[in-house]
């Protein structure tokens, strides 16, 4: 996992807001396979679980038609909102676009946006970065990247 894109706003915070700041460091320590035969879905069923917390109410889907947040954490005891888009091998421009839409029209309720990006496409996740730079509420979101690893693809068989 390497976070590469952090807002302003989000560094400030998780000095700030407990919340923000527990799913900011659960994100740095939620260590998964990336494995072809899984499903955008799969993980996030295992993120959402690997999240919950007695703290906090966790939806997963939550809201209607397009407006539909992948995970959304509120706090009981306070209004913050942090929303986490996840996207499985990202591989379209429409997905981008799609997804700096969902982005802006979360961000007037959320606190914190991640996006975690599985096996992106990094032409992609540079396009996505640079549409993220236009955005108002850049400094709320922070991009989550995990990648397969290098030693995947190693076969033992090949030596």
């Amino acid at each position: 996992m390497i976070p590469l894109v952090i807002g302003a706003a989000i560094l400030y915070l998780m000095s700030q807001d407990r919340t923000v700041n527990r799913v900011k460091e659960a994100l740095e320590e939620w260590q998964t396979d990336v494995d072809e035969d899984r499903t955008e879905a799969d993980y996030r069923a295992e993120l959402a679980e690997f999240l919950r917390d007695d703290d906090c109410y966790l939806i997963e889907e939550s809201g209607l038609r397009r407006g539909r947040r992948d995970i959304w954490i509120k706090d009981i005891d306070s209004e913050t909102e942090v929303v986490i888009e996840l996207k499985l091998n990202l591989s379209s421009a429409n997905e981008v676009r799609r997804l700096i839409g969902q982005i802006a029209s979360y961000s007037e309720q959320a606190k914190a946006i991640f996006i975690v990006l599985i096996d992106p496409d990094r032409n992609l996740s540079d396009e996505l970065e640079i549409s993220l730079q236009a955005l108002q509420c850049k400094d709320k979101v922070e991009i989550v990247y995990f990648e397969p690893d290098d030693d995947d693809d190693y076969d033992e068989e090949d030596d």
